[in-house]
This record gives structure tokens, sequence and C-alpha cells, in this order.
């Protein structure tokens, strides 16, 4: 079972400020790090240096001070020299001693019992635990890496950074080998680093708290075109579909959204223009019929009439009956093209013998207008729905003779290109009565006329044209139409297969 803890998404702000916040935290706590760790080594680097110095020096004592009195174990000598250079390296505490194990020479804080069994381990263990004394060669000096040191206890608890160093002194054949523990204090560094890393911390949280108020204050400025945007959006309704955005006031980000949005508008506004159109228009062409019926009915019936006139009425009456019907039908059609529910039963379809057979049916009625018909081009067979191919065609044809004028001749043209077929309905019309340009894409719109304050002649439905159109979308094709110089073309687009 799936849980949500948020019952919505994050809001934008307090993602970005989330964001904002624990990267600003993030790179506070790096730079805190490297600052600290870079203090460390060199604070690391100075404590070496200075132990360096300090061994060098007590190292080239014990060298020139080797004598036969060294050798019988009179350090004499050698403490009075290294007592001279105590000024030079002060701060500096050390434990020497010999192969002998005879304690020569050790600081006064490295004097206690304690430190000086943690010292003689020191010298004498080969592996150092990490928590005592992680040693690191450095030079002739092993360093501790770890840090802080081991704390070397003394009367009061100090922490050192210690080295030892083992060397050896020759003179003549006689060999003696010395072991030096040096020992600096860094209680103050240490207390410096721990300042440090709480001024560190202390700021950092201050910058962060600083980072978050200037992030919340900057998305909310960032988001103020967005919430414009959101005030104007709710002022759109079903009466107001006119609002449009302006993208050329808005940041580069939105100005996208801006255009897309007033496309979706307008392509909204169009919809709710041609629903509106469409009501009042099939009611006009519904309300035509029914008033002519109502009408001859009332006639009728106020005076008796003959057999022949009654059946005169009632044939008048079918063929408006019939013409509602068919648009009945054909609204019916085209509901099902807008829901996808048309499905074409595709077979191979010869369209030349089914040009053929929709010119034939239509031959009589151009004939007896003085209309002549014709069809040139390529023989091609296609996959289509026969039936609704056939119907895509009657309505065009009807058309096309319905405003050629007498003595001219429609002309249907097949021809194959590439992977499509196109076929071309060409009628002649009369001069200036071609289909203005502006028309053109709307043809195909339902109840569209060019001719607002004419009717469609012949008992056409305005409707063809669209059913049309959704026979063509159904295959896959599309259908143009141009009209220019005396010439009116509609053009269907099929794929082949």
């Amino acid at each position: 079972m799936k849980i949500n803890l948020f019952k919505r998404p994050l809001s934008l702000a307090l993602r970005l400020t989330i964001f904002i916040g624990s990267a600003m935290t993030l790179l506070f706590l790096i730079f805190s790090y490297l600052l600290i760790n870079s203090v460390k080594q060199h604070f690391i680097g100075q404590d070496t240096l200075r132990l360096q110095k300090a061994a060098s020096a007590i190292e080239q004592i014990c060298s020139n001070t080797f004598n036969q009195d060294s050798i019988n174990g009179n350090h004499e000598l050698l403490i009075s020299k290294i007592n001279e250079i105590i000024p030079q390296i002060s701060g500096i505490s050390f434990y020497l001693s010999d192969d002998k194990n005879q304690d020569i020479y050790s600081s006064a804080l490295l004097n206690s019992s304690a430190v000086n069994t943690e010292i003689k381990q020191m010298i004498t263990m080969n592996d150092v635990s990490p928590n005592k004394l992680n040693e690191l060669k450095y030079s002739k000096i092993l360093i501790q890496s770890n840090y802080p040191a081991s704390p070397l206890e003394d009367a009061v608890q100090k922490t050192f950074r210690s080295a030892v160093i083992e060397f050896n002194v020759q003179k003549d054949q006689t060999v003696r080998r010395y072991s030096l523990v040096l020992a600096v204090e860094i209680d103050a560094h240490l207390q410096y680093l721990k300042v440090l890393q709480y001024k560190l911390w202390g700021a950092t949280f201050i910058a962060v708290i600083l980072v978050i108020i200037f992030a919340l204050v900057s998305i909310a400025q960032g988001l103020a075109p967005l919430h414009k945007i959101i005030k104007k959006i709710q002022n759109i309704s079903s009466t107001r579909l006119d609002v449009r955005l302006c993208p050329e006031t808005m940041p580069i980000e939105l100005s996208g959204l801006a255009h897309s949005f007033n496309a979706m508008i307008e392509k909204i506004e169009d919809v709710f223009q041609r629903q509106s159109n469409f009501s009042a228009d099939i009611a006009h062409e519904i309300r035509t019929p029914i008033t002519n019926l109502a009408t001859q009915t009332q006639i009728i019936l106020n005076h008796a009439r003959t057999k022949e006139e009654y059946q005169e009425i009632l044939y008048s009456n079918l063929e408006e009956y019939e013409r509602m019907a068919k648009m009945v039908s054909d609204m019916l059609f085209l509901a099902q093209a807008d829901d996808n529910l048309l499905i074409p039963e595709n077979t191979q379809i010869d369209l030349s013998k089914e040009i053929n057979i929709v010119l034939e049916y239509f031959e009589p009625w151009a004939e007896e207008i003085s209309v002549g018909l014709a069809l040139t081009g390529d023989t091609l067979i296609i996959q289509a729905d026969s039936l609704m191919f056939r119907r895509a065609l009657n309505n065009l044809l009807s058309n096309a003779i319905r405003y050629t004028p007498a003595l001219e001749t429609i002309v249907i043209n097949v021809s194959g290109k590439n992977k499509s077929v196109e076929i071309s309905i060409a009628n002649p019309v009369k001069q200036g009565a071609e289909i203005p340009a502006e028309h053109l894409p709307k043809l195909f719109d339902r109840f569209y006329r060019v001719d607002k304050s004419r009717q469609s002649k012949g008992g056409g439905t305005g409707i063809g044209l669209s059913i049309v159109k959704s026979i063509l979308s159904a295959h896959g094709g599309s259908i143009t139409a141009q009209s220019q110089n005396q010439m009116t073309t509609f053009t269907l687009i099929l794929p082949i297969t």
C-alpha cells in the first residue's frame, strides 16, 4: 500500500528554498572543513619545522660532544651544551637516552614517572596503536599524523605533538645509538581551532538563514509574473474568451507558456463560436421544413380537398421528411467522426471503377442541365472503404454540378504521387463567382456558407463538405480547395496503402 506523506506536491517556492538552503549549507560546511583543515595543516607544518630544528640541533651537539667520557657514561659536557641551546628551542620538551637505556636528559614537562614510562614505550614499540601514536615518516623524524596527538600527562594535563628519532654517533670504532623524543605543546592551537570551529558554525547558521530569507524574497519576486498570469486567467469565462496574455511583457521563460495559452484560448473560442453557430444553423435548418410542413397542413385543413390534392401534399411532406432524415443521418455520421468512432472497412478498390459508378449516377442530372463529366489520369488501386469513398465523391460532384454553368465540363483527374493518390474535381464557374480566398479554409466547417443570406441550392444541408473532410481524415488523408481564374478545384489526397 502506497502512503503519501503529502496530499499534494510541495510548492515551487518551498522546493527552491529547500534546494538553495541545502546547497548553501553544504557549501558553507565544505568551506568550513577546508578552512579548518588548512589551519590544522598549517599548525602541523609549523610544529614539524620546530621539532626538526630542535632534533637537528640536539643531534649535532651529541655528535660534537661524543668523546671517551661519553663512552664511559659521563654526559656532563653533552648536558652542558644542551642547556646552552635551550633558549634557542624554547617551547620544545624532549627526552634523550642512549642504547644502554641510560637517561641523559629530560625536560621538566617529561619528568614524571608516567610520562617517562610512555616515552620508553614510544622508543621500544615497533607498532603503535592509532589511539596512542600513529607515526608518519618525515625525513629523519617520525611525525604523528592523527590530530590531536595523544596527550602526555603531567601534573596538569597538556597536549603535545610528539616525534621520535633514533640516530647513531660514531667516534673511531665506537658507535653509540641515541633515542630522542621531542614534544611541543599544542593546547593553544587546539583552543584556536575550537573557537574557529564554533565561529564558523555560527557564521554558517547565520549565513544560511540570510540566504533562505534572500531566496524567499527572490523567489516571490520571480514568481510574481506567474501570479499575474493566474490572476488574468481567472477572469476568463465562457462569455469572456477574448482575454489574451501578452508574451512581450513576460520573462522569456514564460513567453512560451503565454503563446501556448493564447493558442489554446483561440481554439476554445473558435470551438465555442462554431458550437453557437452550429446550434443556430441546425435550428434554422430544422425550423424551415417544420414550418413548411405546419403551413401546408394548416392550409389543407382549412378546406376540403380532393384525393389528388391530399396525395400531392403528402408527397411534398414526404420530401421534407426525407430531407430531415438525411440531415439527422449526416449529423450522426459527423458525431461518430468527432468521437473517432468512424472506422473505415478498407478493401482494395479500383479508383477508375468507383469514380465511373458515381459519374453514371450523376450523368442524367448533368445532361439535363447541359454539364459534361470527364475522367482523366491514371488507373490506381488503393485501400479504402468503398461506400465512404463514393459518399465523399457524391457530395463533391453534386456541389460541382450545382455550381457549374451550362455547356461546361467537370473534370475528375486521378494521379499518383509518391505513396499517395490525388483526386481533383475541377468545375468551371462564372466570371466573379470564384470563392474568395478568405473563405476557403472554412468551407469544410459545418453549415458554413460563403453567402450567409443564400440557402443551399438543390436541398443541400450545408454539411456535405464536413462529411467529406471527416471521411478523408478517417482514411488518413486530407482535402484542399482552390478557386481562381473561373475554376474551383477540390483535391482529395489519400494514401495508396
